[in-house]
């Protein structure tokens, strides 16, 4: 008979690594939304890239005063969050604790910038 503490760890590490794939995978769609987002706040001219009407354009914030925290760029500083993300997600995958970690930062992080 097997062990249950062996199946119950395999499981775990099956479950850990999925995590970490996923938050890898939603850090680079962050990374390329936010550097997108970057580039639109340094063009010189108007897009249509994020206008959903008169009352929703991307393009109107991204070039207001909401747009930088002293004087750095609201999406580089996004760029280089999802960046240490990404990183920390492919670099640290041996350790069992990184997953959790990495949820509780990108949770920290995302409400954050709800507030």
């Amino acid at each position: 008979m097997a062990n249950p503490s062996a199946h119950a760890k395999a499981v775990e590490t099956k479950l850990s690594r999925s995590v970490l794939v996923g938050i890898a995978i939603l850090s680079l769609a962050g990374m390329i939304v936010s550097s997108i987002s970057l580039q639109r706040h340094y063009a010189k001219s108007a897009t249509s890239y994020c206008e959903f009407g008169e009352k929703f354009n991307c393009d109107i914030v991204n070039r207001s005063e909401y747009s930088s925290v002293m004087g750095i760029p609201v999406s580089l500083i996004g760029v280089a969050g999802y960046g240490l993300l990404l990183t920390l997600s492919t670099l640290c995958r041996s350790r069992p604790e990184t997953a959790t970690r990495l949820l509780m930062a990108a949770s920290a992080g995302w409400y954050s910038r709800c507030i």
